[in-house]
């Protein structure tokens, strides 16, 4: 087995945790915030989870193949991965602006900004 499928069979489980904790952390937050005010809440929760999810994607499509055999492959998932990630990103606030009249701007961009910091800090973290 080479390094590379080594390194990436143990990023794919602490990526997994990752994005567990930072679902946690996420809920935590957005239920503390929705017993004071419920649409707030709910907008921080919907911020969180416009972060989220498109990164999930990209870190699915980032690992799919790993060696340097699949070079061509990795650069093409790499690619696809970050172009879903942003459509994904932008469609997701389009959507949730054109379809939730009780959004609080200020809690969406709180809760997808809290999840960008969380989620920075997280990947450093296992990056050593």
């Amino acid at each position: 087995m080479a390094a590379g499928d080594q390194r990436s069979r143990r990023v794919k489980p602490a990526l997994f945790g990752i994005y567990t904790r930072l679902l946690l952390i996420l809920s935590t937050v957005a239920i503390a915030i929705a017993g004071y005010r419920y649409d707030v809440g709910l907008s921080f929760l919907l911020g969180g989870i416009l972060h989220l999810l498109p990164n999930i994607y990209f870190a699915r499509q980032l690992y799919r193949y790993s060696g340097a055999v699949d070079v061509q492959r990795i650069a093409q998932s790499v690619y696809r991965g970050e172009v879903g990630k942003f459509l994904m990103t932008g469609a997701g606030f389009a959507v949730v602006f054109g379809l939730i009249d009780t959004v609080v701007p200020a809690a969406l961009f709180g809760g997808f900004g809290l999840m960008l910091v969380c989620h920075t800090f997280a990947v450093a973290t296992i990056s050593r």
